[in-house]
């Protein structure tokens, strides 16, 4: 937003009640209880949510201390392509199995082997990757088939269990396993850690079970072998082509819980910090000073009473998520200038915001889908306003205008670029004194333990150049109850253990590169079709052509 824009408030944001103000929190688990210095509880009105709340939660609390937890079982099953076990790197998987219920979870470790009589024999993917033998690649001899004297070893073991699962409880099962019957009718046998013995004579295509019971993973790893119990000919493959969707192994994990995962939803706020003080630094030379103020005025906005910063009460009910924050940041911000050379202000401080703003707690993706407006479309853990990465300026067909909103036109303008001299090292300005992000925030990462290091010298924010070794956490929600994180997940989503790299954003510069058209040699003549989508208009949509002073990522309509 540029300094002179006003702010509107998302959709799913409520007026907050004209007398609050804000007031310091104490933030334990078991309750939520507020109070400002030297002052009893804050009241409430009777009748209301917060009311109840208030009363309700160190109830909730004391009965949670004095009884213990109850145990809850849970039994999941995972079905995978038993192809991709095989092709795994070294024949091994990560599993994790998540109680529907608690949300607690388990992972284990399993790996899939061949053993035959060949020493140079393997897993063989056969069939279009459908089927999985065992033979040498280098000999033609059966075919890649099972036969008498080979087979497959599975062995399996706890890998890690979330903090409600009592670990000595979990037990793990092949239940099933895809198999086809290629030629013979000699039984092939099961042992596992489960399963003393288990012979059976296959027909067919299907999956056959295999375990029907569990054997303890606590202390101790699982361990199963397939093979012919007689040597008539008869062969085999392990197999998905006669499945269900092509999953031909199915896995079973059972274990006890002693309670309910908190969503993440309650828990991601940043709280550590919520007691003191929010602070800016007013100039360059406070900055380099170390001199943070905690009250301020430029002539256009003030804070003329210590507020403190951020995230000062969550509560819920059974559909929503309430929280209440002064919309101020937890680590010292500012300061803000108008130009890159820092020789002029920029007009604007935060303020207290007073906010009060709900999430749903059960997201779901809305069939029609609306475009957002100015303002907040969301909040920050530390409870700062997000806005969207339009500024308010958009191409009307001959020149850029400003609009209150987004815009009318159809080649809006990136806040990141065009407005990025008047962010603070946060990526962050005010509109009015409604402090907000636009873009990645440093300083919040760095406070969250994110891959961020900053130099206590220079007071600066800088992405880390050591190799990144987790994953990044939730930074934000947005109105619709969704949640915001990055930059760096793992290598494969699905898998914890894949690995950490920088995610790899679906938004790309039109510059010729990554299958793009180059906007610079074509013209701004056609819309990416998210903005297609948006703007439920033709791809034929003319912008400025490219250049110096309308250069390539001025626009988002650009990526």
């Amino acid at each position: 937003m540029k300094p002179n824009c006003a702010s509107s408030s998302s959709g799913s944001a409520d007026q907050l009640h004209p007398d609050w103000k804000p007031r310091r929190t104490v933030f334990r688990p078991e309750l939520v209880r507020s109070s400002s210095p030297g002052s009893a509880t804050v009241s409430a009105r009777p009748g209301s949510l917060l009311f109840w709340w208030r009363r309700l939660a160190p109830l909730a609390a004391l009965i949670a201390l004095l009884l213990p937890g109850v145990l809850q079982g849970a039994s999941v099953t995972v079905s995978d392509a038993v192809v991709n076990l095989a092709s795994s790197a070294g024949g091994a998987k990560n599993y994790t199995f998540t109680d529907a219920t608690s949300g607690q979870s388990v992972t284990v470790a399993l790996t899939l082997t061949s053993f035959s009589s060949d020493p140079a024999a393997v897993l063989s993917l056969l069939d279009g990757n459908s089927r999985v033998g065992v033979g040498n690649p280098n000999v033609g001899g059966d075919g890649n088939l099972i036969v008498y004297g080979e087979g497959v070893n599975f062995a399996a073991s706890l890998v890690s269990a979330s903090a409600g699962v009592n670990a000595g409880s979990v037990t793990f099962r092949v239940q099933g396993l895809g198999l086809r019957a290629v030629s013979g009718t000699a039984p092939l046998y099961w042992q596992s850690s489960a399963t003393a013995s288990n012979a059976f004579t296959l027909t067919g295509e299907t999956v056959n079970t295999l375990d029907a019971a569990g054997a303890s993973l606590n202390g101790s790893s699982y361990a199963g072998q397939l093979g012919f119990s007689v040597n008539d000919g008869s062969d085999a493959q392990l197999s998905d082509a006669g499945t269900i969707a092509g999953l031909g192994l199915v896995l079973n994990v059972s274990f006890t819980t002693n309670g309910v995962v908190t969503a993440p939803l309650i828990t991601s706020w940043f709280t550590a910090y919520s007691g003191k003080y929010a602070r800016i630094y007013t100039s360059d030379t406070t900055k380099n000073a170390g001199t943070a103020a905690t009250v301020w005025t430029n002539g256009t906005t003030s804070q003329a009473l210590p507020v403190y910063s951020g995230v000062q009460e969550i509560s819920s009910s059974i559909n929503w998520v309430y929280i209440r924050s002064s919309g101020l940041g937890s680590h010292t911000m500012g300061p803000w200038y108008l130009d890159a050379q820092h020789q002029q202000l920029f007009p604007n401080f935060p303020t207290n915001q007073k906010v009060y703003y709900r999430l749903p707690r059960t997201p779901s993706v809305p069939g029609t889908k609306t475009a957002n407006n100015g303002g907040a479309i969301g909040y920050f853990v530390d409870g700062v306003a997000m806005f969207n990465s339009w500024d308010a300026y958009y191409w009307n067909g001959s020149a850029e205008v400003q609009s209150m909103g987004n815009g009318t036109g159809y080649w809006n303008r990136d806040a990141y670029v065009n407005e990025g001299q008047s962010f603070d090292g946060n990526n962050a300005h005010q509109a009015g004194g409604q402090h907000h992000y636009h873009a990645n925030p440093p300083a919040l990462r760095f406070l969250l333990g994110d891959h961020v290091d900053f130099n206590s010298t220079t007071k600066v924010y800088s992405e880390s150049t050591a190799a990144p070794t987790k994953h990044s956490p939730i930074l934000g929600w947005v109105a619709d109850g969704y949640p915001i994180y990055g930059p760096y997940g793992y290598a494969n989503a699905a898998d914890a253990n894949s690995g950490v790299r920088r995610m790899i954003s679906g938004y790309v510069l039109r510059n010729g590169q990554s299958n793009t058209v180059n906007l610079a040699s074509t013209g701004r003549t056609t819309l990416p079709q998210w903005a297609v989508r948006l703007y439920q208009v033709t791809a034929s949509q003319a912008g400025p052509t490219v250049s110096p002073q309308y250069p390539l990522g001025r626009y988002m309509e650009d990526n």
